[in-house]
């Protein structure tokens, strides 16, 4: 099965996080050793599913990271300096791994109320469940969770039309076919969820 994005990425995410907490004194060989191993297995992944997305391309300051930790061999003694490096590098890939974890979700959620949008009002009774199901990884409400687990803040305070939208998908979610008035107006109502979330920044 191919490589799901979100899982290195948040793999990653837990590597930067781990050294972000540290102090100096507390970053060791035996972290670079470690991580080193790891973030090689991760890269040989993302080699695998994403070749066509360098890994340095994507990632710049977690590849920084990941060179100052495997530079660092059992000879070399300790020094406040590179244990300084190591975590001020693992700051800023945190920040860039968030970003990109924050801009892939928000690029799925898009693809979602496009395909919303354009539905047929005679035909969406059937289509509801694949919006709101979160068994289906890439559905709105998966993403939703996604933003909010990772901590992004309330996903209903930065896109309160979506949530909306969203739910409004959710209170219909009972098996019991509508008007299709009611279907056109939530179809109707995600053109302009779309348009909220094409103009977040990142």
């Amino acid at each position: 099965m191919k490589e799901d994005f979100r899982k290195i990425g948040y793999t990653l995410r837990e590597i930067s996080e781990y050294f972000c907490q540290k102090t100096p004194r507390e970053v060791t060989f035996a972290d670079a050793d470690n991580y080193d191993y790891e973030i090689s297995e991760i890269f040989q992944k993302w080699q695998n599913a994403f070749p066509e997305e360098p890994f340095e391309k994507e990632f710049p300051c977690f590849d920084a990271l990941w060179e100052e930790l495997a530079s660092w061999n059992a000879q070399e003694c300790w020094t406040h300096e590179r244990a300084e490096r190591i975590i001020r590098l693992a700051e800023k890939a945190l920040k860039e791994i968030d970003d990109y974890l924050k801009k892939r979700i928000i690029e799925g959620i898009v693809k979602e109320l496009e395909i919303l949008s354009s539905e047929n009002p005679r035909d969406f009774f059937y289509s509801v469940e694949s919006y709101i199901d979160t068994y289906y990884e890439d559905s709105i409400c998966a993403l939703i969770l996604k933003w909010e687990q990772s901590g992004y803040g309330d996903f209903g305070t930065t896109f309160p039309i979506t949530a909306g939208v969203v739910a409004k998908l959710e209170s219909l979610n009972d098996f019991v076919e509508r008007p299709r008035e009611v279907y056109a107006d939530i179809i109707a109502s995600a053109k302009d969820a779309l348009k909220e979330v094409k103009e977040y920044k990142i």
